[in-house]
């Protein structure tokens, strides 16, 4: 348990802060685990200095003290960042140049974890400024031959400053947050596209998620979301970036430990995010073939719960018939629309992406939607009045209905909706035969039903 010395110096481990320009107030201390930091405790600053005491069965790893704001209009909150890893010691700063007049004294994590983010700093701005001439400079020119020289001296120079550094400071904490920097060295020639699909392959070599006390510092949420961005690609389509989704999910299961806590935050974190995109088949892929005994969270097994929901809904599936009441407040069936084919959209009206969405595929209908293909659009408000408002306000063409209930709604609940705006592409025996995740998926689809 994490308490705050009330003043006297009891056992265990002080940090002690001095921030010049604090206003008076109260400051909070949060701790790193998994995925954020959590409120641990909190302590009164008088004149910019206050000090918190940590026991001896306080996990090492990264904290963060959030300092009290100034009172200015649109202030951002402020805070200090550090590592604790059983030792004592003074942070000092000046609350107007924050980013600048951090330091610490007697904290020997903190000094190499300080060290090695100046040089990486130093590290990022050359890089930068060699891969455009790596890229584009003519590849006969002398100062050519010289770039490539540096370019592949600066990152072996940078792997033996990381092994140096983790030798000299073995055991501490800092030295396992910089050996998850260690990185594969690019090879010149490889350009482009081909260099993206190099570090897809080679991400994980020397830095690979196996460290179980990282889970108490965002080491490894950076590096899946920093993995999963060389798969992501703005041409594809939202079938094709799942597809290039799940291929990276493999590699980064692959690089994950035996560790059962690891593997369930790799599992638990991916669900997590993929479920916020929408990505549905990503979703059942994870927990078909990575979901076992050594994941079992709140989240994995709602994540198992709505799989189930998501196989229901799947293309092929013959779906629930609708029966609900329209905007001209007449009870109408979705198996009564008169067409071939019925684009089926939930939605609501103060849902952001709705909002960007429903005005283009209103467009689409009244100059590209082809004979034989109807909308059925179904809001989840769960304010009427806020549904008939945006109805009046924005003229939508097609056959409007409301479900009363919104979310917890007979609809939404059969159709499994987890998030809006939601479109299902079914025949005229309500078989689900595509899933449009946008405007650009559905015109795909739509041209796949005039070549049948």
């Amino acid at each position: 348990m994490l308490m705050l010395a009330a003043g006297v110096r009891g056992q265990g481990y002080q940090v002690q802060v001095v921030v010049e320009g604090l206003p008076e107030g109260m400051v909070a201390l949060s701790g790193f685990h998994k995925t954020g930091y959590e409120l641990l405790d909190s302590a009164r600053s008088l004149n910019g200095t206050f000090y918190f005491h940590f026991d001896d069965f306080r996990s090492d790893g990264m904290y963060r003290i959030d300092l009290a704001k100034s009172g200015k209009d649109g202030e951002q909150q402020k805070f200090i960042e550090f590592i604790w890893a059983h030792e004592s010691f003074e942070i000092y700063a000046q609350y107007d140049a924050l980013s600048h007049t951090v330091s610490f004294t007697g904290s020997e994590e903190n000094r190499i974890l300080g060290r090695f983010r100046d040089y990486e700093e130093r590290y990022e701005a050359r890089m930068s400024m060699l891969f455009p001439v790596i890229d584009r400079y003519p590849e006969q020119d002398k100062f050519f031959g010289e770039a490539v020289e540096q370019f592949v001296a600066i990152q072996e120079e940078r792997n033996a400053f990381i092994d140096s550094l983790a030798e000299e400071n073995a055991g501490s904490f800092a030295a396992r947050i910089v050996e998850t920097y260690r990185s594969v060295i690019v090879p010149p020639e490889i350009r482009g596209g081909d260099r993206i699909r190099f570090l897809q392959e080679h991400y994980f070599e020397l830095a690979p998620i196996d460290d179980p006390a990282l889970l108490n510092a965002p080491i490894y949420s950076r590096k899946i979301i920093d993995y999963l961005m060389l798969y992501r690609n703005g041409n594809y389509s939202f079938s094709d970036q799942e597809d290039a989704f799940t291929e990276a999910v493999d590699m980064i299961m692959a690089n994950v430990s035996g560790d059962p806590e690891l593997r369930s935050f790799v599992v638990e974190y991916l669900l997590e995010g993929f479920e916020s995109f929408g990505m549905e088949r990503i979703q059942t892929y994870i927990v078909d073939t990575y979901v076992d005994e050594t994941c079992e969270t709140d989240v994995v097994e709602l994540a198992v719960e709505r799989v189930k929901g998501y196989r229901k809904m799947e293309e092929g599936q013959v779906t629930k018939d609708i029966l609900i009441r329209s905007a001209g407040n007449e009870m109408i069936r979705l198996s009564e629309v008169d067409a071939d084919y019925t684009l089926l959209v939930f939605w609501a009206s103060y849902c952001e992406h709705c909002q960007e969405m429903i005005p283009e595929l209103q467009e689409w209908y009244k100059e590209e939607r082809p004979e034989g293909v109807e909308v059925f659009a179904v809001s989840i408000d769960s304010v009427k009045t806020d549904w008939v408002r945006y109805l009046e306000s924005h003229n939508l063409p097609w056959i409007n209905a409301h479900e009363p209930m919104g979310w917890e709604g007979q609809s939404a609940e059969d159709y499994n909706i987890y998030g809006t705006p939601t479109m299902f592409l079914l025949d005229r025996n309500r078989t689900i035969i595509a899933r449009p995740f946008n405007l650009r998926e559905l015109r795909r689809e739509i041209r796949k039903l005039k070549r049948r």
